[in-house]
């Protein structure tokens, strides 16, 4: 049973940010302006790994909202929440990677200027 609060959040997720990460991953996000440029351009696949990410955390509040609307059954709401959140982790982990590997790519290259 979800909170207020959770489905407040879940919700959001689910009909906001879901669409969102979709047309950003199936559109090519662009870099954002000003001082963080830099790091996404040093890393070519940073944009691609947080829509990723962020569509497998869609995932996660949707399978939740279809779970306490009683649209799936608890079991299966907990297995696809487990499938869901191995390959979210994964991507939480190579998001980080990326994101160091662009700051000692941008402090490198500004050590050299």
């Amino acid at each position: 049973m979800l909170t207020t609060l959770q489905l407040v959040i879940c919700g959001f997720v689910a009909f906001v940010v879901f669409p969102l990460a979709l047309r950003s991953l199936f559109t090519g996000s662009k870099p954002p302006e000003g001082s963080l440029r830099k790091y996404y351009a040093a890393e070519s696949y940073l944009n691609f790994t947080g829509d990723l990410m962020l569509v497998a955390l869609s995932l996660l509040a949707i399978t939740s909202l279809a779970q306490h609307f009683g649209v799936i059954d608890t079991d299966l709401g907990m297995r696809l929440s487990d499938w869901i959140t191995v390959p979210f982790m994964i991507l939480l982990l190579a998001y980080l990677v990326l994101w160091v590997r662009a700051m000692l790519k941008v402090r490198r290259s500004d050590t050299r200027a």
